[in-house]
């Protein structure tokens, strides 16, 4: 999903259930070597320093409030040369939210 966003140094995902086959397989390949991910606190199934689950070297935080959904609404702000119709990012972050479905 985001490989080789060099510059990504956030995701915030809210999942609840990433048990489906394949769903986060190489999905943080290429991202900065350091940054922070925002996870629901009940969410203990990430792979921890992986290009499957949370990116080595990177922080991870619990999210604060509700979370109670379980899919994902909006992916802004990452453009690599290879993934066209992207906008040109603002800053260096991706964020996945909770679609409270």
């Amino acid at each position: 999903m985001f490989k080789d966003c060099t510059s990504l140094a956030y995701i915030k995902c809210l999942a609840t259930d990433i048990s489906a086959s394949a769903c986060t397989n190489e999905w943080v390949v290429g991202v900065a070597a350091s940054g922070t991910f925002v996870k629901a606190a009940s969410m203990s199934d990430w792979q921890t320093e992986s290009i499957n689950g949370i990116p080595s070297g990177w922080t991870t935080e619990d999210a604060t409030g509700a979370v109670g959904g379980r899919e994902l609404r909006t992916i802004r702000h990452c453009k690599t040369a290879t993934s066209s119709g992207w906008a040109t990012p603002s800053y260096p972050q991706a964020h996945l939210e909770d679609s409270g479905l």
